[in-house]
């Protein structure tokens, strides 16, 4: 994803936090967002998440940690529910939500096309309160 990406995610109406992951050199790994999933007070639990890491920085802990951060941040506004929006073909983001206690709860096939061929969204939750009473 080229650099030109990254500032319409920071530029929408409303996102509760952002942050850089900074790897141990000093190069950025990647980013992550919390943001509302629909700007009404009927939906004001439930927000999305969503991080971006280089290819260069997966498997060390960078996501972990975003999620962990995105986490405490949802909390802290009373936010009950998390959504994320993986690319189907994202085999490895979906395990590492399923990991960190997401479930699936549906896809839509062809939803996006990039380098010429369609791919699919699965869409996944993780409910903060049970997952709170689960690990108490």
């Amino acid at each position: 994803m080229g650099e030109e990406f990254f500032p319409h995610f920071l530029a929408g109406p409303e996102v509760y936090c952002s942050y850089a992951l900074v790897a141990s050199g000093g190069e950025v790994a990647g980013f992550c967002l919390l943001e509302p999933r629909m700007p009404s007070p009927t939906f004001s639990e439930l927000a999305e998440v969503m991080y971006f890491l280089h290819p260069d920085h997966t498997g060390k802990g960078y996501g972990t940690q975003a999620l962990r951060r995105l986490e405490a941040e949802a909390e802290q506004r009373g936010i009950r529910k998390l959504l994320a929006d993986i690319s189907a073909e994202n085999t490895d983001s979906i395990a590492f939500h399923r990991r960190h206690g997401f479930i699936e709860y549906g896809r839509l096939d062809d939803a996006g096309s990039k380098f010429g061929r369609w791919f699919g969204i699965v869409y996944m939750a993780k409910d903060l309160q049970q997952s709170r009473e689960t690990n108490s």
